[in-house]
Formats: C-alpha cells, sequence, structure tokens
C-alpha cells in the first residue's frame, strides 16, 4: 500500500518513523490507522492507541437504519401517495373548481419523488458501527468500551479496518 496522504494536524501527532497505513472519516471523527497504532481525531479531543494495548475490534454493517424508521418513512410515503390521491380526487370531482389537470399531475409527481427518493435513501444507505472490545490501562486493568460509534459509509471504514487489521497485527472482529 502507498503511503498515505497526511494532514498537519495528523503529521503533529505522528511517532519518528511512524506511517501512516489508513485513514477514513466517519460522521462523528476521523480515524488514522499507521503502523503502530490507532488514531482518533475528533472536534474537541485526540485519542492514540497502541494496537498492543487492544484486544480486539467489533465491526458491524447493517444496510439502512433501524426497523421504526423504516416504518417511520413508509408512513410517511402513504401519506404522500394519499395527498397525491386525494389532488386527483378533488380534480375530477365537479364541485372543486380551483384544481386543474396541471396542478394534479404536479404534485403527483412531487409526492412520487420524495416518496421514492426516501425509501431508496432509506432502504439503501450503509451505515454500521464499531467498537473497541478492550484497552489495557497500566499492567493489569482493562477498560472496556462499550459505545458504539455510528459509522456512515461503511464501506470507506470496512477498508481501513481491514488496512488495520492486516498491517497492525491487532485482533479483528467482522459481524455482518
Amino acid at each position: 500500500m502507498a503511503e498515505e496522504k497526511v494532514s498537519s494536524v495528523v503529521q503533529a501527532k505522528l511517532m519518528p518513523g511512524e506511517v501512516v497505513i489508513g485513514q477514513t472519516r466517519t460522521n462523528i471523527s476521523d480515524l488514522v490507522a499507521t503502523d503502530k497504532r490507532i488514531l482518533r481525531f475528533s472536534s474537541n479531543s485526540f485519542e492514540a492507541l497502541d494496537y498492543s494495548d487492544i484486544s480486539g475490534i467489533r465491526y458491524g454493517t447493517f444496510r439502512g437504519r433501524k426497523i421504526s424508521s423504516r416504518i417511520l418513512v413508509v408512513f410517511c410515503d402513504l401519506i404522500l401517495i394519499g395527498i397525491a390521491i386525494g389532488v386527483w380526487g378533488a380534480y375530477f370531482d365537479e364541485s372543486v373548481r380551483n384544481v386543474t389537470a396541471a396542478n394534479a399531475v404536479l404534485i403527483s409527481i412531487v409526492c412520487g419523488v420524495f416518496a421514492l427518493l426516501s425509501i431508496v435513501f432509506v432502504f439503501a444507505y450503509d451505515y454500521g458501527y464499531y467498537r473497541i472490545e478492550s484497552v489495557k490501562i497500566g499492567k493489569n486493568m482493562e477498560k472496556y468500551w462499550s459505545v458504539r460509534y455510528p459509522v456512515f459509509n461503511s464501506a470507506r471504514v470496512d477498508k481501513f479496518f481491514q488496512a488495520m487489521s492486516e498491517k497492525g497485527g491487532i485482533t479483528f472482529n467482522k459481524k455482518k
């Protein structure tokens, strides 16, 4: 793998002789993998974890969001379709005079496009999480990280973790 281009912020945190083997940006932080450790930059903090101090990284992805948000989107799509049907009903109702065919077609197209885009977005968007299983602090103590960091665009993060596991020698568990 060719040496990665790194920003001056990352360069300032590298130890002498340390080489960046992978980096990616997530929705909450920037992750940088070097040949010796993981660097995590967020808006107000910096964290470095040596590979020897990490017993494992678990990473999982799933397509789309949680089922509750899927149901909400489908419900909103049904409302949009109902609006379009209502406009067409008003067009064919002779007692309503303000609805023209052009208005009915335009509203139907807008409702249909929003309904399709929201369904495609919710069912096809990559979403995942990563969790560092344990970090050694001192000689005997271990700190368990139960917080799962949410990650959008999980394909990039997947490649990032693969590079870390191949070149860094850490335990890497992937769950789909």
